[in-house]
């Protein structure tokens, strides 16, 4: 195992090389289980005209829990990239609003101004963040409830 560097022995503009960790966990994967439906339901009735009522519902069942896993989970993944790309463009703006306000000097109207104003934008940005978050989860809440 790579020994760690003493900080005296590195020289000034040296670049020390990446050592990647070797005493890695070796977790288990969870196997990922795809089931197979069946084709059909089994035949009933005379000469096997009709489906079996009891088959139908089954599958139908199975189906519709495995669709609705399927929508869980890319509604999950959303929010999460919602979340994410958020904080990036709330980070964004809230560098621009600092741009602005020291392009003034404090003490000027102007900066004065830009204090305010931008203190009450990014007040809004936070809060906006919230609620664009909220909105996305309960109309996803919304549409998995109406799938039932």
């Amino acid at each position: 195992m790579a020994q760690p560097y003493d900080e005296s022995e590195v020289l000034e503009g040296e670049v020390i090389p990446f050592q990647p960790r070797t005493n890695r966990i070796p977790y288990q994967r969870a196997p990922v289980v795809r089931r197979q439906l069946p084709l059909e339901p089994r035949r009933s009735g005379p000469l096997g005209i009709f489906v079996n009522r009891q088959d139908q519902d089954h599958l139908d069942a199975e189906l519709k829990i495995e669709q609705l896993e399927s929508e869980a989970h890319k509604a999950r993944f959303g929010a999460i990239r919602l979340a994410v790309t958020g904080v990036q463009e709330s980070g964004e703006a809230g560098d621009t609003i600092e741009r602005v306000h020291n392009m003034h000097d404090p003490e000027s109207l102007g900066g004065r101004l830009t204090a305010d104003i931008g203190g009450r934008a990014a007040a809004r940005i936070r809060d906006g963040f919230d609620w664009f978050l909220d909105i996305y989860q309960s109309e996803v809440t919304n549409i998995l409830h109406r799938r039932r």
